[in-house]
């Protein structure tokens, strides 16, 4: 039996994926896809950034709800400077 040499697949320009135009087409709209996904994610995480750095306080004095960007333990209250527990949910 002689020897054969076996046919390479990515020898000629049909067999070739980069040059498939449907491979072309189907890589950038799933990288358009996963390109626009991470912007959102991205630009969501932002906004809602201050949300978990926000404390709430209730004073026990004038009854007046107010929040502060930051976490302490304790605020004064805007109106009557009475200090306050944070509440928690």
């Amino acid at each position: 039996m002689p020897f054969q040499t076996p046919i390479p697949l990515l020898s000629c320009a049909e067999n070739n994926p980069a040059t498939d135009p449907f491979a072309t087409l189907l890589t950038v709209a799933f990288t358009v896809i996963f390109l626009a996904w991470l912007g959102y994610d991205l630009r969501e995480s932002r906004r809602n950034d201050w949300r978990t750095h926000t404390s709430v306080f209730y004073c026990l004095k004038c009854r007046h709800l107010y929040s502060i960007l930051r976490r302490p333990k304790t605020a004064p209250c805007p109106k009557c400077g009475f200090t306050n527990p944070n509440l928690r949910f």
